[in-house]
Parts: structure tokens; C-alpha cells; sequence
């Protein structure tokens, strides 16, 4: 049902009197007003619908310069909203009266706009106790947004003539912009549905239609981007600032899954409003109200309320996860927004009292989280947090929730144990003679063309440029021109970091990948004709075999690799391993691989070579990037 219980009138079931109609149609606001008093489901006609379009019709605004009798044209106008109103709440009770609203509403839907808008500065609405500041047009605003609300859920034909008409688009994007002190937007949380305003546009931007409405109006009037985004983030920090203290905490988890709803629908759809989220921090600000949710769930004996806040965390580690263009920095900003400690509460109940359906849910939001936390800007936005309370001792050990958390709670620990060097000494010359050299006086340069290579000396450049790299540069700087536009360039410091993480990972495992339990191989193959590859799409990485015999030994099923102009660089250190004698010096080639997007993985090759304590040292590494060509599921609900 629509609106609040105040709009319902003292109506009764006796019929409006004709004279009441006849003095309404000619314009009397007493006599709106009175009609909007007893107006009722039971009284309710097709004359009091065609009386108020007949004072909603286009061509009696006044013009731009016009100055007498436009406060009363106004007043007029908002008097008709004000029966529309009631009308709209019988429609819900009563077919007759909503087919015929239907009909009027959807002939009529630009002069309804166009007199709404026109109306609302004027602040007519007769202020209620609890409003502050300009309360009459703060009032006008919210009951503007609770008419248009309460029609977009009527019936689907009005809500596909309002979502197609530019008018009401421009209409919502005011009431979604204007403020009552230049700071402080409009809202109404307290409200029986909710704050109008926000669960309009969220309604209204619900179908594909109604979202390429607003996305087209924004792009037309492209300054309208980052109003857009930045109003959005506003009203998040309102909800989180002033809701959390006065508003019940369900309501507050039902605000936060519609503000993650329409940040998801704008951010996956257009370039122009992702950056313009981008631009407000958006990740950490939708990730810190979730987590103020949790602390308050927790903090006044409610944990049963973090099941349904569950549903907003996994649209938004969704549309995280969706997202191509800044995979890892969007990850740092939800670790910012204490991503840790939300996902500690969460799965801390879920692990005793949740269903199963939602500790499923729980389980894959903790795996598609954890694949990231072995980046080093997510790394050091780690060594920030205080630990949250993990609750692994005292989580159910048969709780299908405890191995999940419990890995993700080991891997975190190594994390933060994880050094993260302030110097890249990488060569990508595979003579270097400094290879595995990860300290002392000098620091890699990269290629000033194409910035896919760094060296360590002038001397090594040159050598690789003969050899190798002359022949890859045009196409290299092309590559890393394209993802640099989408912030997904996988960074030298990345590559020198994970070639740290492959030697503790490699060294701790040696029995293991040594004697090969797992090996898809024959046991007898030879050591140099064996390539493991480390996969860390999971929490707990994966451990497979490759074969080095075959011609393109860098190929995986299902993978797409781009970067043709490597391939000679990689027959090369698959032909040293096979041919040559690197491989009896106990050097071994290992491939890992990292997740970089919804569908996109970096495969880091290198070369590793044992030192005297018995432990492996990455001396030389090429990374690349591969589309995963099979289709991954989402988490769009549980």
C-alpha cells in the first residue's frame, strides 16, 4: 500500500457533494482542499481523477517571465497533487478507480511533471512538527517524491510512461539533488515506506528501461555525473550519520541495500558515472555504513539482523567482483570501509544461527573477498586495521562456515606478516647477473616507451632490446595504454612483491610439489619437464602440474591469452629448462597465477633458483594477462 496513514482522509462512504466537485474543478484551493479532506476508496470517482488532471494540463503553467498570480498557480497545482494523492491510495483498493488513474496518468504524464516541478520551490505544504530548517518546501519536496513513489508502484503501465518521459527523469534528479541549508539533502527515513525520494529512484531505475532513462539524461547533461554520485555517497553518510542513532535498524539495512542497488546499476552501466563514483570514494562509503549496521546489530543484541544486511554486502562484493576496471584498488577501499570486521560479525553468526542458503551466500562472499587480500595496496591497507574479533575458537567446528573462515583467518595472519619492499629491484634481462639481488644500492628503471619492462643497469636494456624486446615494445605500449585506462595495469611492484610470496610459497611446500602426489603426469617424468602452477583464485591456493614438452606449454583450457608478442620470451625459458642445464643446478620453473577482474587473471612465470638454506628465491619473472573464456555465476541473491 502507498504513503503514509495521514493521506488516507476523514472520507467516508458518502458521496462528494456536486456543489464540493463543481467548486474544485473551478480552481477554489478551499475547495481542493476539502475534496483532498474527504476523498476516500468508498467515494472515490472518475470526475475527482479528471477534476485534478484538468489542473495538472501543460499549458496552464506560467510562462518564465510571468510574475502575477503565479503563487497562487502554484498553490493550485500542489492542492491537485495533494488529491492525487488520495486518489492513488484508493486505486490500490479499488480496480475501477486505479484503471481509470491508469489512463489519466499515462496521457497526462508531462503536465503532472511539469506542475510538480513547477511547484516545488514554492514550499506550500504546511510544515509538521518534526521538520527543520525551510520546513514547507523540505515538506513539499518529500510529498512530491511520496505521489510519484506511491503511482511508479501502482501499476507497470504508469511506471513505463513516467520512467520514458524526460520530464519526470529531470523531476526525480532535482528531488534527488536539492538541499534545505545548501548541504543537507532532503530525506525522510523515518517514513512508513521509507524516504521517498530514495526508494523512488530506486523503484524507478529498477528495470532496464528506466535505468537507460536516467543514465541518458545524465550523459546529455554530463555536469549532472558527479551531482549524481556525489549526492548519492551524501545521502549514504546521512544514513549512516543520522539514521544509525534514530532511525530502527531495519530500516536502516533496507536504505543501505537500496543505496548499493543504484550505486550497482549506475557504476556497471556507464564509464561517465563510474568515475564520477570513483570520484567519492564510493567502495569505502557503502562498505562503512554495512559495517556500522553489523556493529549496531551486534552492540544492542540483535545479531539476527546481519542475515538480511547480508544481502547488501553480497550485491556489493558483486558489483565489486563484476567490475573489470580497477580491480584491486576497489578491493583496498572496501578493507578502508573495514570489509574485515563486517565480514568477522557477519559469518561469526551465520556459523551458529544462519540458514543454510544464507551461510552459503556467507562462505562464496568470504572466498571472492579473500582472492585479493595478496595484493600489496590491500596489503598495506591491512597493516592499518586493528584485528577484529575473529571468533574462530569459539565458531561450531562442524559449522560448514568454520573452514572457510578459518583459511581466510590463517591467510590474513600471513598477510600481515608479509614484508612489502619500498624498492622495485626487478630485470627483465634474463642474463642479469643481479637476478634474485633484492637489496643494496640500485633500483629498477622500467622502458620509458611502453613501461612493461624495467632493468637494472643501461647495459641490460640494451642487451634485452637486441634480444628480445625490440620486437615487443610497439605492441607492449599498446597493451599497457589499454589497461591503464581501466586502472587494471598489473604494477611492477605487484609483480616484485607476488615473486616474494612465490618463493615463501614455494619453499614451505617443496615435499609437496617435489615428490608430486598430484601430479596429472606420469611419476616418471623428469623434473625439467614439469611445470607447476600455483593457482590463488582461492584463499587456500591450488597446486596443478603442466607438462613443459608441449610446443605452447604457456597455454591453459579455457584461457585466452592476448599478448602474442611474448611468445617468443616464453619458448625461450621453456627451451632452457627442457635443453638445457639450469634445471641440474636445481633451478626450478613455476607458474602462478593471480585474479585480476571478473574474468581476467595475471600468470606470473619465473624462474627459481635454491640458495643455501635449502629455500627457493624468484631470479627472473614474466608476467601476462589471460581472459577466462567460461562463464562464472554471481551472488545477486541467496
Amino acid at each position: 500500500m502507498p504513503g503514509s496513514s495521514s493521506r488516507r482522509g476523514r472520507g467516508g462512504a458518502n458521496s462528494i457533494p456536486s456543489e464540493l466537485l463543481l467548486r474544485s474543478r473551478g480552481g477554489s484551493k478551499a475547495g481542493l482542499g476539502e475534496l483532498s479532506d474527504i476523498v476516500s476508496p468508498e467515494n472515490c470517482t472518475a470526475e475527482v481523477i479528471d477534476i485534478v488532471f484538468e489542473h495538472l494540463r501543460p499549458g496552464r503553467v506560467p510562462s518564465a517571465g510571468a510574475t502575477g498570480g503565479v503563487v497562487a498557480a502554484a498553490d493550485r497545482a500542489l492542492s491537485a497533487v495533494t488529491v492525487l494523492s488520495k486518489v492513488t491510495f484508493a486505486a490500490y483498493s479499488k480496480p475501477r478507480i486505479k484503471e481509470a488513474l491508469v489512463l489519466r496518468v499515462v496521457e497526462s504524464v508531462e503536465g503532472m511533471c511539469i506542475w510538480m516541478d513547477f511547484a516545488l520551490p514554492f514550499g506550500l505544504l504546511q510544515a509538521t512538527d518534526h521538520d527543520t530548517g525551510r520546513v514547507e518546501v523540505r515538506r513539499t519536496h518529500l510529498f512530491t517524491a511520496e505521489v510519484l513513489q506511491d503511482l511508479l508502484f501502482l501499476d507497470p503501465r504508469i511506471h513505463q510512461a513516467l520512467t520514458s518521459s524526460p520530464i519526470f527523469v529531470k523531476l526525480m534528479l532535482r528531488l534527488w539533488k536539492e538541499t534545505s541549508d545548501g548541504s543537507t539533502l532532503y530525506m525522510d527515513l523515518g517514513g512508513g515506506n521509507g524516504c521517498p525520494i530514495i526508494r523512488s529512484v530506486h523503484k524507478a531505475t529498477g528495470t532496464d528501461d528506466g535505468k537507460e532513462a536516467f543514465i541518458t539524461h545524465i550523459v546529455q547533461h554530463s555536469s549532472l555525473s558527479d551531482t549524481f554520485a556525489t549526492c548519492a555517497m551524501e545521502r549514504t553518510n546521512q544514513i549512516d550519520n543520522d539514521g544509525m542513532s534514530t532511525q530502527p535498524l531495519g530500516n536502516i539495512i533496507r536504505h543501505a541495500g537500496w543505496m548499493v542497488d543504484i550505486a550497482d546499476r549506475f557504476v556497471s552501466s556507464s564509464s561517465l558515472l563510474r568515475r564520477s563514483f570513483v570520484s567519492t570514494g564510493y567502495i569505502k562509503i557503502l562498505t562503512s555504513l554495512l559495517n556500522s549496521i553489523s556493529l549496531r546489530a551486534v552492540d544492542t543484541g540483535t545479531p539476527e539482523l546481519l542475515i538480511p544486511n547480508l544481502q547488501g554486502i553480497c550485491n556489493l562484493i558483486t558489483l565489486i567482483a563484476d567490475d573489470n576496471s580497477r580491480v584491486v584498488e576497489n578491493r583496498r577501499e572496501a578493507v578502508s570501509g573495514d570489509m574485515m570486521g563486517l565480514l568477522a560479525r557477519t559469518v561469526g553468526y551465520l556459523a551458529t544461527s544462519g540458514d543454510p542458503k544464507a551461510v552459503e551466500s556467507g562462505m562464496a562472499v568470504v572466498k571472492m573477498f579473500g582472492e585479493y587480500t595478496l595484493y600489496p595496496s590491500v596489503v598495506k591497507e591491512i597493516h592499518k586495521l586493528t584485528p577484529p574479533p575473529w571468533g574462530v575458537a569459539t565458531m561450531p567446528r562442524t559449522s560448514k562456515m568454520f573452514k572457510v573462515w578459518h583459511s581466510f583467518f590463517m591467510a590474513f595472519y600471513i598477510r600481515e606478516q608479509l614484508p612489502l619492499p619500498d624498492v622495485v629491484r626487478l630485470c627483465d634481462n634474463l642474463p642479469c647477473t643481479r637476478r634474485g639481488q633484492r637489496s643494496g644500492e640500485w633500483q629498477s628503471k622500467q622502458c620509458s616507451r611502453c613501461s612493461s619492462v624495467v632493468y637494472c643497469s643501461d647495459e641490460c636494456q640494451k642487451e634485452d632490446w637486441d634480444k628480445w624486446h625490440k620486437s615487443e615494445c610497439s605492441a607492449a605500449r599498446e597493451h599497457h595504454f589499454q589497461r591503464c585506462l581501466t586502472e587494471s595495469w598489473y604494477t611492477h611492484a605487484t609483480r616484485a612483491f607476488h615473486s616474494g610470496f612465490i618463493d615463501e610459497f614455494f619453499s614451505q611446500n617443496l615435499s609437496e610439489i617435489e615428490n608430486g602426489h598430484h601430479q596429472p603426469l606420469s611419476p616418471s617424468t623428469p623434473t625439467n619437464e614439469i611445470l607447476p602452477v600455483i593457482e590463488f583464485y582461492n584463499i587456500d591456493p591450488l597446486l596443478d602440474f603442466q607438462s613443459l614438452t608441449k610446443p605452447q606449454w604457456w597455454s591453459h583450457p579455457d584461457m585466452e591469452f592476448g599478448q602474442a608478442y611474448l611468445n617468443p620470451r616464453l619458448t625461450a625459458i621453456g627451451m632452457l629448462f627442457k635443453f638445457g642445464k639450469v634445471h641440474e643446478k636445481g633451478m626450478r620453473l613455476v607458474e602462478a597465477v593471480f585474479p585480476m577482474g571478473s574474468d581476467w587473471s595475471v600468470y606470473l612465470t619465473a624462474i627459481l633458483k635454491p640458495s643455501a638454506d635449502g629455500r627457493y628465491q624468484a631470479v627472473y619473472c614474466v608476467p601476462r594477462y589471460g581472459r577466462d573464456t567460461a562463464v562464472t555465476p554471481g551472488l545477486r541473491s541467496f
